[in-house]
């Protein structure tokens, strides 16, 4: 396996680590302190302090340069907000073994616009479905299950 690569499963499961301790820190902060827009804007104003000193020597003239990237950063901007928004919302009020398997299906629409959007720059291939279709499964389980309950 290359070291490049490597290292992206590394960081992409210290991401993991991190999304699910903040799916539960969220719960107990709505369910004790504060309604979900008021939890929302206290982690978006810690999350950017925290990437503002993280980042303060990047280059930002090179953003500039590149005008098309600007717009698909501001889209994503906006999908991740209203993602945010959503997932505070539910959080609020439904339990986190309900919401985060829910909100784990992310990387079957992720593979789905893939498909649609990015076909000459990624391909998806017939393990990354039957992966993306488990963890579609998953989430049917858990559900169906909780609701049984």
């Amino acid at each position: 396996m290359r070291r490049g690569r490597l290292l992206g499963y590394l960081v992409s499961l210290g991401a993991a680590i991190c999304y699910a301790g903040t799916s539960v820190l969220t719960r107990k902060g709505l369910i004790e302190y504060a309604p979900p827009l008021v939890g929302l804007t206290i982690s978006l104003v810690v999350g950017t302090l925290a990437f503002a000193i993280t980042e303060a020597r990047t280059p930002w003239s090179a953003l500039a340069s590149k005008r098309r990237g600007l717009y698909y950063f501001l889209l994503a901007g906006v999908a991740g907000a209203l993602g945010l928004i959503a997932n505070y919302f539910a959080l609020s009020v439904a339990p986190v073994v309900l919401v985060s398997p829910i909100t784990s299906i992310n990387p079957l629409i992720s593979i789905t616009c893939v498909w649609l959007f990015m076909q000459r720059s990624e391909k998806v291939t017939l393990r990354v479905l039957v992966g993306a279709l488990l963890v579609l499964a998953g989430v049917a389980l858990i559900t169906v299950g909780r609701n049984a309950t």
